[in-house]
């Protein structure tokens, strides 16, 4: 097209009788302007971890451009490499996409905005708001050099207090924490917007014993008690956070999805050299079982996606996610990939 756009131009301004150097020169400047563009358009690959990767491992595509060659700052885009969905898009000072600046805007894996806010200098500044899929206002917090101030607020979806940080100018204040049924989960200080000094955290039950009481500084766990539902000392077990895991970790998880996939009869459905991804999201519960299984975005193939999501529903049992000494709900997405080769 850019072609076509050119030849087209360059022969009406060869018709011309006068003054053909000139426009001769702007033609130039013009494709001269448009290379220059191109060449600021900058693409980098990221691992989950956001740590370079190369393109097969991938997980994002980070893609930093000038929208203008005169333009201060870059346009930053972070792109999901599985289904190309937008991520966040925002703006930063470097051509790396290193230093955030300016108005931010996030997106989950189904392209829906759930977080705005504005970095200064790659560090959260002024107000934060935070959405439910339904449009509810689930957040809004304030910072200041990236670290939290003012009085922030977090609710849950039924509108019910969820957070309460009462923070001064400084960052300096206190925090609180409730159950969806209005039950207190933690308590504790804040200095210069993170965590210190001592933490309580509660079981959500009619007595509302404490789970765990913790000692911070500089936002780190430095000493922890566990306490039992009962409200005794927990000499054992005792865990702050920890991820839900699939028993025998990753290597058996892997196993296992490489297993399920061999012995499925997904080739009757797929052609020699197709390649089809599915994306299936998933809960863990308490107890450490999976639930709530479903496509993330089905695909052109409905045989595959249900292979895919019975694929997952027949895992056997996880180690549950633990926080503040409690099971709790922790929620995956795994990508499984089919691919059709000759034999």
């Amino acid at each position: 097209m850019i072609l076509s756009v050119l030849s087209l131009f360059l022969a009406q301004i060869f018709n011309m009788p006068f003054k053909r150097s000139i426009f001769i020169t702007l033609l130039v400047l013009v494709v001269q302007t448009a290379f220059a563009q191109q060449k600021d358009t900058l693409k980098y690959y990221l691992g989950g971890d956001d740590k370079p990767a190369d393109i097969t491992h991938a997980a994002f595509i980070l893609k930093v451009y000038k929208e203008k060659p005169a333009d201060e700052l870059w346009k930053r885009e972070y792109i999901s490499k599985i289904d190309r969905r937008l991520r966040s898009v925002g703006s930063c000072k470097d051509s790396l996409g290193k230093i955030k600046e300016g108005e931010y805007k996030l997106f989950d894996y189904r392209g829906r905005l759930y977080k705005t806010g504005r970095y200064e200098n790659d560090k959260a500044a002024g107000e934060w708001k935070g959405f439910y899929t339904s449009g509810k206002t689930e957040s809004i917090y304030y910072y200041d050099n990236g670290k939290m101030t003012g009085l922030c607020r977090g609710w849950y979806e039924n509108g019910n207090l969820k957070d309460s940080f009462d923070l001064d100018k400084g960052g300096n204040g206190y925090g609180l924490g409730f159950y969806e049924d209005g039950q207190k989960r933690y308590e504790g200080n804040f200095a210069v917007g993170i965590k210190k000094g001592e933490w309580r955290y509660y079981y959500d039950l009619p007595d509302n014993h404490q789970s765990m009481v913790c000692e911070f500084a500089n936002d780190s766990l430095r000493s922890s008690k566990c306490f039992t539902k009962e409200g005794e000392p927990q000499n054992k077990d005792c865990n702050f956070e920890r991820e839900a895991e699939f028993r025998g970790g990753h290597v058996a998880w892997v196993k296992y999805l490489v297993k399920k996939i061999d012995k499925s009869k997904y080739l009757n459905y797929m052609k020699v050299g197709m390649q089809y991804t599915v994306i299936v999201k998933f809960a863990l519960d308490e107890e450490g079982s999976v639930t709530d299984v479903e496509v993330e975005d089905p695909g052109s193939s409905e045989r595959l996606d249900n292979i895919a999501e019975d694929i997952i529903r027949q895992s056997p049992h996880w180690e549950p996610a633990i926080q503040y000494n409690q099971p709790v709900k922790a929620y995956r997405r795994q990508p499984i990939t089919f691919v059709a080769q000759a034999q």
